[in-house]
């Protein structure tokens, strides 16, 4: 297997820039399909070998919420400890998707929520963040600063 690359060359391990927003013609709202992600899941306490990358269902954006498809999230501590099993999930949070810290562009806009698709956004969860896409509160938000690239 390759190291994967951007279209500059880069080894995307070390990249870590957020991609620019798109051009998106935003859809109506029953055009977005809740759809097929994946997601490193926790399939038991242990080592690094408890982990896979798996498909997982991501829902609709509701009223006041944001789905965002994830370009990065960050690996810390706590999840860690709940790989060994020391540090359970929070009510709410998938209990076997860790990552709690996430930037990525807003792919759907529920009811009431102020941001649009192709935003670049990043934010904290209680879980969930090692997803290709995952569904926040559209308040657990931020904008990228634009001198990020």
């Amino acid at each position: 297997r390759g190291v994967r690359q951007d279209r500059r060359g880069r080894s995307c391990a070390k990249h870590t820039s957020i991609p620019r927003p798109v051009e998106v013609e935003p859809r109506p709202a029953f055009l977005h399909r809740a759809g097929m992600g994946k997601a490193v899941r926790i399939q038991g306490s242990g080592g690094p070998e408890v982990l896979s990358i798996e498909g997982y269902e991501c829902r609709h954006a509701g009223p006041g919420e944001v789905r965002v498809t994830v370009a990065a999230a960050g690996l810390n501590r706590a999840d860690c400890l709940q790989r060994r099993g020391f540090y359970p999930a929070p009510p709410g949070a998938p209990k076997d998707i860790p990552g709690l810290e996430f930037a990525g562009i807003v792919s759907d806009v529920g009811e009431g929520a102020r941001w649009s698709v192709g935003d670049r956004v990043m934010g904290i969860v209680a879980g969930g963040a090692m997803a290709t896409e995952l569904v926040v509160h559209g308040r657990e938000l931020i904008p990228v600063p634009a001198n990020l690239e």
